[in-house]
Formats: C-alpha cells, sequence, structure tokens
C-alpha cells in the first residue's frame, strides 16, 4: 500500500467479496428486522391511537411469537444432519431427529401465517373494522417466512466450491 493514497474512503467496493452466503443471510436481517419493526410499529400505533377502540390484544402476538419460535427452531438445525448417509443406527436416528424438529419449526412458521390470516379475518374483516392492523400482522409473518427460509437455505451454504490456481 502507498504511504500516500489518494483514495477517499478508508474501504474499497472491491475488497469487499461478498459471496453469496453473505448476501443471502444480510437479505435475510433486512426482512427479520422489516418483520420486527412493521409489527412493533403496529402494537404502538395501536397503544398509542386513543381514538380507535381496536387495539392490539395477546390474539395478534400468537402468530407473532409463532412465527419467531419456528424461525429459531428452523435455523438451529444444520442442514448436514438431514442426511442419514451412513449405514449406524446412530446417524439414522440422528437424521429422524432432525428431520423432525425442522418440520416442527416450518410447522410453526407456516401455524403463525395462517393464523395471522386468520386474526385478520376474524377480527378485522368480518366485523368491519380498518384492516391496516391486520395487513401488518400478515405482512409480519410473511417477511419472518421469506427471512427463516433464506437464512436457512444461505447459511447452511458451503463456500467451499472456490479453487486456488497457483503455477
Amino acid at each position: 500500500m502507498p504511504l500516500f493514497d489518494t483514495s477517499l474512503f478508508r474501504f474499497r467496493l472491491s475488497s469487499l467479496h461478498l459471496s453469496s452466503r453473505t448476501l443471502g443471510v444480510y437479505f435475510a436481517g433486512v426482512m427479520f428486522a422489516s418483520a420486527v419493526w412493521v409489527f412493533i410499529d403496529t402494537a404502538l400505533y395501536s397503544a398509542f391511537n386513543y381514538g380507535s377502540t381496536l387495539h392490539i390484544t395477546f390474539v395478534d402476538w400468537i402468530p407473532f411469537l409463532c412465527s419467531v419460535l419456528g424461525m429459531i427452531i428452523v435455523n438451529s438445525i444444520d442442514k448436514s444432519r438431514l442426511s442419514g448417509d451412513s449405514f449406524a443406527y446412530t446417524d439414522e436416528s440422528l437424521a429422524r431427529k432432525a428431520r423432525f424438529i425442522l418440520f416442527i419449526g416450518f410447522a410453526l412458521l407456516a401455524g403463525g401465517l395462517g393464523g395471522s390470516f386468520t386474526v385478520f379475518i376474524l377480527k378485522y374483516v368480518v366485523p368491519g373494522y380498518s384492516l391496516t392492523m391486520g395487513i401488518a400482522n400478515v405482512i409480519c409473518n410473511v417477511l419472518f417466512m421469506i427471512s427463516a427460509t433464506t437464512l436457512w437455505i444461505t447459511g447452511n451454504m458451503n463456500d467451499d466450491y472456490h479453487y486456488n490456481l497457483q503455477l
């Protein structure tokens, strides 16, 4: 590096080597933060909106909590544990347990999404209230599902597919 560098910034954009895994993890983080922000913003709006008789209650929080728990479970499973390639009984048992736990995690994510649609229809559409709080709950759970799926897929990718060719 020269003694007097003429660049304006300390870090050069060309020095950042962003792989698809890194970009996927960043995208999942943005989706997660957006989901939490949408739900917390809606909950605060309903708490401080004094003119409205409709507020976010615990029923609205249940799909949110199911989605958060499902995301934690899904992203706790290592993708390499899902394949029972060995003939040993313990590896197949471990793979079966990992698949079951992964199923439970995705079922919680799907339950959170389905629960948000149910709360949206029964609490906001049928009585004829304003739909903004119900739509925010659905958007929150959709963003959680996108975040969890993206993080699980990209978080378990191998970055070992690059080659160094030297003479």
